[in-house]
């Protein structure tokens, strides 16, 4: 403990602390749910066995990439039991993670989208067949908790992880601007299974610590093809405001449609002392658009 001088030295103690070992601490957690063991883990293997055949049967050798395995969706028999089960499915590390969670607005029903691996498949195989087999000392079933709170088990399709209104969504063979969430450090790969699907990629791209956001023009049946044939693709989205109009301009041409934004601007009133707070990766406060209205004592940067 520092030495360094406190103005309330009647509370200051000083060398007192002692480092401990951390534990967790036990008991919490979802309860299971009330099941016929062997009738259970008898459907749930079933259930993943019809998965990953269909799954097996929609690869394309000529579009694979990058780790192969299969989407599944996991229907959770409540959503407070999802809540704090949707960890047992990410496995923080190439092999099971967790890719997207939907929540039905009427039943409250919890889908949640998993990409697994095919050398993970076994794992999960055998994690049913724990839960039917074998006991914990306690003598209750193995992995009850999760495999008793699970509803289902089936082979996903990319509406699985699509976000949005589906009533908004194209016909299949229709192309338009979509944002895709693919896996960190998955980029190379999703963009060269993009060109052999004939898609367009955007060079422009969102980085968030485990995620990365294109921006891809083609069709669903397109996105489909890349979907069941790698496992790189976390969320697909309508990409609304699409900015490609104005990134496949020549510099001059957005110098003009710059400088034409930059005369309808108002600028802000001197007795209004609202602000805005943007946190971003970086600020170029020499824009014509930006330099009027950011005051260099509001740039900040912290490393």
């Amino acid at each position: 403990m520092s030495d360094t001088p406190r103005d309330r030295q009647h509370v200051y103690l000083e060398r007192v602390g002692k480092p401990l070992p951390f534990s967790r601490r036990g008991g919490g957690g979802p309860e299971p749910v009330e099941r016929d063991r062997a009738r259970h883990a008898a459907r749930l293997e079933a259930a993943l066995t019809q998965a990953v055949k269909a799954s097996l049967g929609q690869r394309d050798p000529s579009m694979q990439a990058g780790l192969q395995g299969t989407y599944l969706d996991f229907e959770f028999a409540s959503k407070d039991a999802a809540k704090d089960l949707l960890k047992s499915l990410d496995s923080k590390r190439p092999g099971m993670n967790l890719a997207s969670v939907h929540q039905d607005d009427e039943t409250g029903a919890v889908r949640a989208t998993v990409a697994i691996t095919d050398a993970w498949v076994p794992r999960l195989t055998q994690k049913i067949a724990d839960y039917r087999d074998k006991d914990t000392r306690g003598g209750n079933p193995k992995n009850a908790a999760l495999m008793t709170n699970i509803e289902g088990i089936r082979h996903a399709a990319l509406l699985s992880i699509f976000v949005g209104e589906r009533s908004r969504l194209p016909p299949p063979n229709e192309s338009i601007w979509w944002e895709i969430w693919i896996r960190r450090d998955t980029r190379e790969e999703f963009t060269e299974l993009a060109r052999r699907a004939e898609l367009n990629v955007s060079s422009t791209t969102l980085t968030f610590p485990d995620r990365e956001i294109l921006l891809v023009e083609g069709t669903m049946d397109m996105l489909s093809r890349i979907f069941v044939n790698s496992l790189m693709m976390t969320e697909v989205r309508l990409a609304l405001d699409t900015p490609s109009a104005f990134i496949n301009m020549r510099n001059d041409e957005q110098v003009e449609w710059s400088d034409e934004a930059a005369q309808r601007l108002l600028p802000p009133d001197p007795m209004v002392r609202s602000s805005v707070l943007i946190l971003d990766s970086g600020v170029n406060r020499s824009h014509p658009l930006i330099a009027p209205y950011l005051d260099p004592k509001h740039w900040d940067a912290w490393h």
